[in-house]
């Protein structure tokens, strides 16, 4: 291939070149529009972890979990802009980008389209070295190592070992939240800030939710009039073992938590990332 390739080459060869079954094609086709996304580097903290959970559902074919990625990635545009359709930087073209990744099934003819819009998303000014690197992060990626059509399409040559396993942690993890009252906390403390306690008896489930906004409303609405205190706290946990729990849905799209069931945490405990943190403290001498 003499040109460079661009992103529509790229979600084309990974469609076209995968198969023959629909259903794998389209799972190599959504792989290929997640990595490219990941690629821009104008993902926001947050739909990065959504994206690589995204790439983690993939891999282990638990797509039940993409309408819930889907979403909450909907629920973050719209907190960002008062709605969800607009697209006024790169971080909103990388995310749309993002989102093609996220679907369970579809069929040649929105592999192309969506391989239309990828490209139609390249931010103004891109050029044809940007897509290079792109290509080349797309290349330098573990998962991309089950995508080898898109090498041969493109008549590039297949890459070798797991970049993706070499990842910094801050790449690997995704950033949780945990309001927690005075109790809690000190117990927290008495781990050396990386464990959680125990869940009670009356307990069966540990909630940590996914964004800082719903930990607040948390914590001001229930916490706080039932312990007079409540501290948000923000952790990170590896992103590959998080993938296997379902995002949940309680309220409006900002409501998202994950169920641990309490038997688990201690094996959630083991796959916490770095020490819990507090971020924010209320109460009336807060």
């Amino acid at each position: 291939m003499s040109h460079i390739p661009t992103r529509r080459d790229i979600l084309t060869a990974a469609y076209e070149g995968a198969g023959p079954a629909p259903s794998e094609r389209w799972r190599s086709y959504s792989l290929a529009a997640l990595l490219v996304a990941l690629s821009t580097g104008a993902l926001s903290e947050r739909v990065e972890s959504l994206t690589r959970q995204a790439v983690l559902a993939w891999e282990r074919s638990e797509l039940d979990v993409l309408e819930s990625l889907r979403e909450a990635v909907w629920s973050y545009l719209s907190l960002k802009h008062g709605d969800s359709t607009s697209i006024v930087d790169d971080e909103d073209r990388a995310t749309r980008v993002a989102l093609l990744g996220m679907f369970p099934l579809g069929t040649a003819e929105e592999a192309a389209d969506g391989a239309d819009w990828a490209q139609d998303m390249a931010s103004p000014g891109y050029d044809g070295s940007r897509f290079a690197l792109e290509l080349g992060a797309v290349r330098a990626s573990g998962v991309a190592l089950r995508l080898p059509q898109i090498f041969a399409a493109l008549a590039l040559p297949q890459p070798e070992g797991n970049a993706l396993a070499n990842e910094p942690d801050s790449q690997r993890t995704t950033t949780l939240w945990r309001p927690c009252n005075d109790v809690e906390l000190a117990l927290v403390a008495d781990s050396g800030w990386r464990r959680w306690p125990p869940r009670l008896d009356w307990q069966p489930i540990f909630y940590p939710v996914l964004n800082e906004q719903y930990a607040v409303e948390l914590a001001t609405g229930f916490q706080v009039p039932a312990f007079g205190v409540s501290h948000v706290t923000s952790f990170e946990v590896d992103s590959r073992y998080l993938a296997q729990f379902d995002v949940q849905c309680v309220g409006d799209r900002t409501s998202l938590e994950y169920w641990i069931p309490a038997e688990r945490l201690e094996e959630f405990n083991d796959h916490i990332v770095g020490q819990i943190e507090v971020v924010a403290t209320f109460g009336p001498e807060a």
